[in-house]
């Protein structure tokens, strides 16, 4: 009895299989698939920022470019408006002192921007009334100034509209 015994405990026991359950699986499928996916995801913002290849184009080249265009007929006009000074939203007493040229893209739109001019004026002064002097200070401010004033005037604009303003002078104090 004791040799049946020692036999049974040196004979290995008999491997029981367990079945893997679908609540085991699920786990790991889902962080498989959230890998995955995020694999996936990174790919295709690599692809569309540092993956991509665009050939080098000087200045000369965009502009040919751009004026080659069907929809300029001609060169685009600047129209320059007399600088003015404005005060700011600050409690303080902030002014800014502005010169603004407008780019329209051909006569029609010069004439109508010159019809309007006091028109156009006021709304640039409004706006420029509601900024407070920390949102001018920064390069970024004055971008979205001028994408602003952009607006704000090609909705008065029937014929033509305003491509570009430019800031011949700017000055905060």
């Amino acid at each position: 009895m004791a040799d049946e015994q020692k036999e049974q405990e040196a004979a290995p026991a008999p491997k029981i299989k367990k079945k893997l359950s679908l609540k085991a699986l699920l786990p790991i499928l889902l962080v498989l698939l959230n890998v995955g996916g995020m694999g996936a995801g990174l790919y295709l913002s690599y692809l569309g920022t540092i993956g991509t290849s665009h050939e080098p184009i000087g200045e000369a080249e965009a502009k040919d470019t751009l004026y080659n265009e069907e929809i300029f007929e001609g060169r685009p006009i600047v129209y320059s408006l007399d600088p003015f000074t404005v005060n700011l939203a600050d409690e303080e007493e902030r002014i800014v002192q502005v010169q603004v040229s407008l780019e329209m893209i051909d006569e029609n739109g010069f004439e109508e921007v010159v019809s309007m001019g006091a028109h156009a004026r006021d709304s640039m002064i409004h706006i420029l009334n509601g900024k407070k002097f920390s949102d001018l200070q920064s390069i970024q401010g004055k971008l979205f100034l001028k994408d602003e004033i952009t607006v704000a005037l090609n909705k008065q604009l029937k014929r033509s509209f305003i491509k570009d303003i430019y800031f011949s002078r700017f000055v905060l104090q």
